[in-house]
């Protein structure tokens, strides 16, 4: 069950940037499908902060929900 916060974000996704980040839960919820898809799907990039932290780039949801390809994925240095 999304929180109220997710619940705001996504009903605010469109106003979003393209270079901003959101977490798997909301990048889940906006696609429509599980994390587990979500973090299994090769087109769907993740922003791996540490070993267990990612988030996904709002642009990247936006051409894969569009049908397109997504970027590579980023890893940032620690």
């Amino acid at each position: 069950m999304p929180t109220a916060s997710q619940i705001t974000l996504i009903e605010n996704f469109d106003r979003l940037p393209n270079a901003a980040l959101v977490a798997p839960k909301v990048a889940a919820l906006v696609l429509g499908v599980s994390e587990r898809t979500l973090r299994r799907h090769p087109a769907t990039p993740q922003i791996r902060f540490s070993a267990r932290r990612v988030a996904y780039r709002v642009g990247d949801l936006r051409r894969f929900g569009c049908g397109e390809g997504a970027a590579a994925p980023v890893n940032i240095p620690l």
